[in-house]
């Protein structure tokens, strides 16, 4: 959690490895430090967020979700669309089961809800470990949505100072702190999801692929292409 947090907003006099700089936070733990938990907490965190101390007003603008497995869950679904309907945007790590196809993991697979893979540092070749679509009964629903730096990121660390982890924990964290920062230079986009979600893959730099059942652009490894907030900021579309 301490990295993830550092890569969404974190900022020092020595050093800033946020992409949201000084942005606010608020956090609701259900893993344990090995990273288990039940899908019960889950729903009861989503729920937490929606009305955090049971005022609405302090809602985030953002929840972003560094975690995943087991079966599909309606309950996380739909606290998902929940949250969505109120203005937050939910952004999840696709999971690191890859390099073969059909990896992402749940709640990342579903179709509605916004995931994100790892790019490889400096790079902008996928990770090997980084989870591949397709999702779907027939394979015909393409996954991730997006794709973002998640080999060798440095950031916070629960030990003090800083330190650097690889996986699509890493990748998520900084599609979040890019519509962190959208919402706070673009007013008029502010709590604007489904909106947001809409202009980040039309913005993203696209890679194409054949691989995984892929036809170009967007694809089940990339999905639309490495997240761009430069892009994002001064499109036309706003």
């Amino acid at each position: 959690g301490t990295h993830c947090h550092g890569t969404i907003g974190a900022s020092s006099d020595e050093m800033t490895v946020g992409v949201a700089p000084e942005s606010n936070w608020i956090s609701c733990k259900f893993l344990t430090a090995r990273g288990g938990g039940s899908m019960a907490d889950g729903v009861a965190c989503l729920q937490f967020m929606l009305a955090p101390a049971d005022d609405s007003d302090k809602r985030p603008h953002v929840v972003s979700n560094s975690w995943g497995g087991g079966p599909a869950n309606t309950a996380i679904l739909r606290g998902v669309t929940a949250l969505e309907s109120a203005g937050v945007a939910v952004i999840f790590a696709a999971g690191n089961s890859g390099s073969n196809c059909r990896t992402v993991l749940n709640p990342a697979a579903d179709e509605n809800v916004f995931s994100v893979g790892a790019l490889n540092r400096n790079a902008d070749t996928l990770a090997r470990f980084s989870s591949r679509g397709p999702v779907g009964f027939f394979g015909r629903i393409v996954k991730p949505e997006i794709a973002a730096p998640g080999v060798a990121v440095l950031s916070t660390s629960n030990l003090g100072g800083y330190r650097a982890l690889s996986g699509t924990s890493m990748a998520c964290p900084h599609v979040s702190g890019v519509v962190a920062l959208l919402w706070d230079a673009v007013a008029d986009m502010d709590r604007k999801v489904k909106a947001t979600y809409e202009l980040l893959t039309k913005t993203a730099l696209g890679q194409t692929s054949t691989e995984c059942s892929s036809r170009g652009s967007p694809n089940n490894l990339f999905g639309s292409g490495t997240v761009n907030s430069l892009k994002a900021v001064e499109s036309d579309d706003l």
